[in-house]
């Protein structure tokens, strides 16, 4: 019996939320390995109330209606119906295909009344950053291509931190100020 109640109380002292009531505390860090990424970053766009950055040096959306880079551009026109503030940041490289190809996707998003800033041509941008509502980072090797999200080996992460939420959006914002506007925004 003792050893019985002291399995119990040890259970509750490494996991106080049973008592509580409150969800588990989820894993944090995430690895989201190839395409775990992008369920991970669909689910965090939909859930998006405030503000959703993005930085990455290709995003190449792709004519397939049902392709993932497709779905990740109608879940963005989404956030912004919802009155989420979105903003995007690209790569204008010197190589002409990655240029044509951001440029490309800056079109469609800026239809759907999204806000896309490209860095300096002088300067190569190889982010491959999400933040959502300042909260939720996601870091790691994908660009927003069907290749990275669908077919190659990748890794990123993702985690939960306001201060280094922060951190990033100062960097990023250092790229091309204004991408740090007040949240809510």
């Amino acid at each position: 019996m003792k050893k019985a109640l002291f399995i119990l109380l040890l259970f509750l002292l490494v996991r106080p939320d049973i008592l509580s009531g409150a969800s588990p505390p989820s894993e944090d860090p995430l690895p989201l390995l190839n395409g775990e990424y992008y369920v991970a970053l669909q689910e965090a766009l939909r859930q998006a109330q405030k503000e959703i950055v993005l930085s990455f040096f290709l995003f190449k959306i792709s004519g397939r209606a049902k392709g993932r880079t497709a779905q990740l551009e109608k879940s963005l026109k989404a956030a912004v119906l919802r009155g989420v503030r979105v903003v995007v940041l690209l790569e204008r490289s010197k190589h002409h295909d990655i240029t044509v190809a951001n440029n490309k996707t800056a079109e469609k998003l800026r239809r759907d009344g999204i806000t896309v800033l490209f860095d300096s041509p002088q300067q190569v941008t190889h982010t491959k950053v999400a933040i959502i509502d300042r909260t939720t980072l996601f870091l790691g090797s994908h660009n927003l291509t069907e290749s990275a999200l669908r077919f190659n080996n990748e890794v990123s992460i993702r985690f939960h931190s306001r201060k280094r939420a922060h951190r990033l959006l100062e960097y990023l914002d250092r790229i091309h100020p204004g991408i740090l506007a007040p949240a809510g925004n």
